[in-house]
């Protein structure tokens, strides 16, 4: 029964990719509509466009009468001509009502703005009031001081302020010294 399955679909793809080549050999078509079919059949045809490099839309209801339409990317559809597709109308470039970037908005049945101000809901002070300071005679924050000690040993005894060089050449003659000094033990 697999074996079968798999032939039936082998046969079914290498019927797409003749439809498809057809399709693309033919100059004058820019789309071309598959019959309804199931949803693996689909995803096969949407396998195939894509690697022969056509667009391809998936319409319907599912289990109904879903289908796929490809385009050619030469001639691929508009946003209003895939909504026209998707809700199941026919798409004519005429009757077409502009609702793009270009189109002015409708404002209401007389056409007049309203009057009221445009402002912010509510007042970001409110809002952050704990973390900022609302009264003048509030001190401000005080700024992070290090302690005086770390342990047993002052903290500006820990502070070095000599160059990494510094540092390491003195390293360096500290252990010379060391090493040149005889061993009293």
């Amino acid at each position: 029964m697999g074996r079968l399955l798999l032939a039936r679909r082998r046969r079914k793809k290498q019927e797409i990719l003749t439809q498809i080549g057809v399709f693309l050999e033919d100059g004058t078509k820019k789309r071309v509509k598959f019959s309804p079919m199931d949803k693996i059949m689909r995803s096969i045809v949407h396998e195939v466009a894509e690697t022969a490099g056509v667009i391809a839309y998936s319409f319907g209801s599912e289990e109904v009468d879903r289908h796929v339409v490809l385009f050619k990317k030469e001639h691929a559809p508009s946003d209003e001509e895939l909504h026209a597709l998707r809700n199941g109308e026919v798409y004519s470039p005429t009757s077409v009502k502009p609702t793009g970037e270009g189109a002015t908005p409708l404002l209401g049945s007389t056409g007049q703005t309203s009057s009221k101000p445009v402002g912010p809901v509510s007042n970001y002070r409110d809002k952050y009031k704990h973390l900022i300071s609302t009264e003048i005679s509030e001190p401000a924050p005080l700024k992070p001081q290090p302690e005086r000690n770390f342990g047993f040993v002052p903290s500006s005894n820990k502070r070095d302020v000599r160059s990494i060089e510094e540092t390491l050449i003195d390293l360096r003659t500290k252990k010379k010294a060391k090493l040149e000094a005889p061993d009293d033990s």
